[in-house]
């Protein structure tokens, strides 16, 4: 029997910076994006938001659930943090 994810338990990152954890469970969202759910390496839970436009989901369309990943977010200039990078790790 699958593993039932509680996606109540996963939140919006708040900090900038580069985290590493596991992709655990991703959809397409209904702004032509992808809404990733990943446990960092710390235990904390977050979600990530990769757009279609003009990156491609950042890659994170080719990248299997249960795999481990690097995630960089940034802040823009209104102040929001977003997702601006997605990586594999080995």
């Amino acid at each position: 029997m699958a593993n039932k994810i509680n996606f109540n338990e996963y939140n919006f990152t708040q900090e900038t910076g580069t985290f590493e954890g596991v992709l655990m469970h991703k959809h397409y969202g209904k702004k032509n994006n992808i809404v990733a759910y990943v446990v960092l390496d710390d235990g904390r839970k977050i979600i990530a938001v990769a757009y279609k436009e003009p990156e491609n989901y950042l890659g994170l369309n080719q990248i299997s659930e249960k795999t481990r990943v690097s995630l960089t977010f940034i802040e823009r200039d209104s102040g929001k943090i977003y997702l601006s990078e997605v990586n594999t790790i080995a």
